[in-house]
């Protein structure tokens, strides 16, 4: 993402949390604007924007969330929860169990 995204994704958090972010200094929010623009400059806006959505729809506390949190959310939508082996095993029992209808006449 270059600066100006960033800036986007950031109003987008300010839009979500306006009386924590209205308490930064002016040095601050710069020091943030570069902090994310670094962290997240190997990424593109939308993914970006798509975790910080995710963050927003399920914040429950109010705080500006951390730079970790929202790669946590881009990660958790690039690879959704898998089945454990335990559960792919009893699928694979619940199959067996069940006849097949196809082979009777």
């Amino acid at each position: 993402m270059n600066k100006i995204d960033t800036g986007k994704i950031l109003t987008l958090i300010n839009a979500h949390i306006p009386q924590q972010y209205r308490q930064l200094t002016k040095t601050t929010k710069e020091n943030i604007l570069l902090l994310w623009q670094t962290k997240f400059k190997e990424y593109n806006y939308k993914e970006v924007e798509d975790a910080v959505n995710r963050y927003i729809d399920t914040d429950i506390k109010g705080f500006m969330p951390t730079v970790g949190l929202i790669k946590s959310h881009m990660y958790k939508i690039t690879n959704p929860i898998e089945k454990t082996e335990l559960e792919s095993w009893n699928e694979v029992f619940k199959s067996l169990n069940k006849p097949d209808l196809s082979l009777t006449r």
